[in-house]
């Protein structure tokens, strides 16, 4: 019966989809990013998972039938989350007065700004190639609250948008290769670091890449090695796990199912509702209670004001108490650099039950027309914070729990603040009546 309600739910989910895709007033880029997230984190490793590869769940101890019931609550969820952003997503309505967001167009200050963010990523880049290229180490607890890496990560996540949103709607040639040139060398870097999920950026790029060809024959040619690299991508992944862990690769070359092992792997790499039920399983509902909304709010507070702080989206003061870090710590798995996939509705319900849960609901819808009206905005800065705000390339912000959403929003602001201080966006107050 619970795999009957779950077919049910994808269904209504792909005709939510559908009227997703006729309203013009969302956004043709985030159409995309909400149906391949929706396909990776949700329907990949739930159809896997009910088709019989139960090797995750076995490995964490968990019941196909409890598996199941929180499947269709996330799917609930989700549904419910597609469904009130799109019926409050149109293109015609009233306006009386509203305030509005420009880029000021002074090609000196756009200049200065690529320039700057030239600088910054080649920085950023050789940094990560010096200092970050062991797995182990750059996912190190220790590691991961403070210090000259999170600053510059903090920074590189707008960068990086402002880089793709160039490569998708710039209009000038030669900003556009830089972009592709910098963005490919962070695609290097950070697979060779042991950020395997990061190859989705190079599928990306060469759909992105096709997607602006006027040339047929190049469009078609480009379009089959698009098809190639995700294939290969998707094909190496067990090749790749194994070198992370230590395991032999001669096994696995010599395997006669290798099919078996990427789907495997792509279970064990995609399956967030399964790891996070191990809170739900160990720690129980309502067990971190306000602790990770309050560390998220009071995210840029210093310590020295507040020692006791919350850090963000944990329910303790360290990070070991978010919940990627605290399922490794609940499965008793001894290692420093260990982390999973989380899931919306597990880790609301492991706040404060029903009050998160809620929570959790109102802030994606306001997350997604957040993102949605952001896309749509002509100015490439603005566009750059849509495209930080859905987690690309993994897409984990859609949907994601509550707490981490203020905090994603928060980081947005002061960000935000920056460039206005800076002139490069400013704000516009006009007053104007449109028709139904």
């Amino acid at each position: 019966m619970q795999i009957f309600w779950i077919i049910i739910l994808f269904f209504f989910i792909f005709l939510q989809f559908i009227f997703i895709k006729k309203n013009p007033a969302i956004n043709r880029l985030f159409v995309l990013f909400l149906f391949v997230a929706f396909f990776m984190w949700y329907f990949v490793p739930i159809l896997l998972t009910i088709s019989g590869n139960t090797v995750v769940i076995d490995f964490l101890g968990v019941e196909l039938t409890n598996y199941c019931s929180l499947a269709i609550k996330e799917l609930t969820l989700y549904l419910l989350i597609l469904f009130v952003f799109n019926a409050t997503s149109i293109k015609k309505r009233i306006i009386i007065s509203k305030v509005r967001f420009i880029e000021n167009e002074n090609l000196r200050h756009d200049k200065l700004f690529f320039n700057f963010t030239f600088i910054f990523m080649v920085a950023y880049i050789a940094f990560l190639g010096i200092n970050q290229m062991d797995y182990t180490a750059n996912n190190d607890i220790s590691k991961q609250q403070g210090g000259i890496f999170q600053l510059l990560t903090f920074f590189s996540y707008y960068f990086m948008a402002y880089l793709w949103v160039l490569l998708i709607y710039g209009i000038q040639n030669n900003q556009r290769r830089i972009a592709v040139i910098l963005i490919i060398a962070h695609i290097i870097v950070s697979v060779l670091s042991g950020s395997r999920i990061l190859l989705l950026s190079l599928i990306y790029l060469i759909l992105f890449l096709v997607s602006r060809e006027e040339n047929s024959i190049k469009k078609v040619r480009t379009y089959v090695i698009l098809v190639v690299v995700s294939l290969a991508s998707v094909m190496a992944l067990p090749y790749m796990s194994a070198q992370r862990s230590g395991a032999d690769v001669a096994v696995i070359t010599k395997s006669e199912n290798v099919w078996s092992l990427v789907l495997e792997e792509l279970n064990v790499k995609l399956n967030s509702i399964a790891y996070s039920s191990v809170l739900l399983k160990y720690d129980h509902e309502e067990f971190a209670g306000f602790n990770p909304y309050l560390g998220s709010l009071a995210k840029f507070v210093p310590r020295l004001f507040w020692k006791d702080k919350p850090t963000a989206t944990s329910f303790n003061e360290d990070i070991s108490g978010i919940p990627s870090r605290r399922i490794p710590v609940l499965l008793d798995v001894n290692s420093e650099s260990y982390n999973t996939g989380t899931s919306a509705y597990a880790v609301a319900a492991w706040q404060m039950g029903f009050i998160t849960v809620l929570l959790t609901f109102f802030l994606n819808v306001l997350m997604f027309k957040l993102i949605n009206n952001s896309l749509n905005n002509s100015s490439l800065y603005i566009k750059s914070f849509g495209f930080m705000l859905v987690g690309f390339p993994q897409l984990v912000m859609l949907p994601t729990y509550g707490d981490n959403i203020l905090q994603k929003l928060i980081e947005a602001f002061v960000i935000f603040v920056l460039l206005i201080m800076l002139n490069i966006i400013s704000l516009e107050h006009v007053n104007e009546n449109s028709n139904f």
